[in-house]
């Protein structure tokens, strides 16, 4: 009698949503598909905090996607500050020495039809949480605030993590996820990695913060569009104009020309199977300065097998 009388009260619990269910990574993984969450929301934006690994934060809609890099943690090293992907163009502000704040955009110098088969930025697959994720063993699940639910899982390792940026003589065998979760549709409102050092202490590694629906885009992200969008509608004279010519001098000559404003500068991406020289023999593969910041002439020539 017991034993029907808890099932009777289980069924019940699960009928009116008081029980807790029970949810696999697998699943919280699938259900963190940028894809699939893009079919749910307008557009979500991702937050990385910590001290150790460095910040981030990167915002995606169904035609946008946006990284703002200045907060990793070779930041000073990396060639771009920011990097925005559009329908129409793949765009960057650059940070190499003399070049911070110049916009770049990328250039495909082909057709059309091609530049689009070669542009997979924003059809590309994103897992907002990590597909290595899924074989994570789930330790509890319970009920949360705001309809969500917190779930725990511990890593442990018989050899020491590996991680960046740990405490001079710091030693870690195990480390802890906690993972808050949309009750109705699994998908991810945070989650945070906890080190547990070999000497006892809690040492708060990062945390991932996800926002969803109508989100404001990030400021440098209103910047950049903003100065794309002068780029186009008011160029900044003096006007560039910037020529790539494939195979000169042969029958599959091929001439691509762009014109650019003052604040635009040009990344070339070439067909596969080409390198850009300075002369049509190919002898000069040196391109000095920045293509689109002055007038030039390219030629795209064969590699050699």
């Amino acid at each position: 009698m017991k034993k029907i009388l808890s099932a009777i009260l289980a069924f019940l619990m699960q009928l009116f949503g008081l029980a807790t269910p029970e949810v696999s990574m697998q699943q919280v993984v699938d259900a963190n598909n940028l894809n699939s969450l893009l079919q749910r929301y307008s557009n979500v934006c991702v937050t990385v905090q910590s001290d150790y690994i460095g910040s981030s934060v990167r915002y995606f809609s169904a035609d946008t996607r946006y990284e703002d890099l200045t907060g990793a943690l070779n930041a000073q090293e990396l060639p771009y500050q920011y990097t925005l992907t559009t329908e129409d163009a793949d765009y960057a502000v650059m940070n190499t020495e003399g070049q911070e704040g110049l916009l770049r955009q990328f250039w495909y110098v082909m057709s059309d039809e091609e530049a689009a088969a070669r542009r997979t930025v924003l059809t590309s697959d994103v897992n907002i949480v990590p597909l290595s994720y899924a074989g994570l063993k789930v330790d509890s699940i319970a009920k949360s605030a705001h309809n969500t639910l917190t779930m725990t899982a511990t890593v442990r390792s018989d050899e020491p993590y590996a991680l960046l940026g740990l405490p001079e003589g710091a030693v870690c065998h195990q480390a802890q996820y906690t993972f808050v979760i949309d009750r109705g549709n699994y998908a991810l409102k945070s989650y945070t990695a906890t080190l547990c050092l070999d000497d006892g202490t809690a040492l708060p590694y990062y945390q991932v913060s996800v926002s969803y629906n109508d989100v404001l885009a990030p400021e440098s992200m209103v910047a950049m569009s903003m100065q794309i969008l002068q780029s186009e509608l008011a160029p900044i004279e003096p006007m560039y104009t910037c020529t790539v010519i494939y195979n000169p001098g042969t029958d599959a000559e091929e001439t691509f020309s762009l014109r650019t404003d003052a604040i635009t500068a040009l990344g070339l991406v070439l067909r596969d199977g080409y390198a850009l020289y300075a002369d049509a023999e190919g002898t000069d593969a040196t391109i000095v300065n920045v293509p689109g910041q002055y007038d030039a002439t390219y030629f795209a020539l064969p590699i050699a097998e």
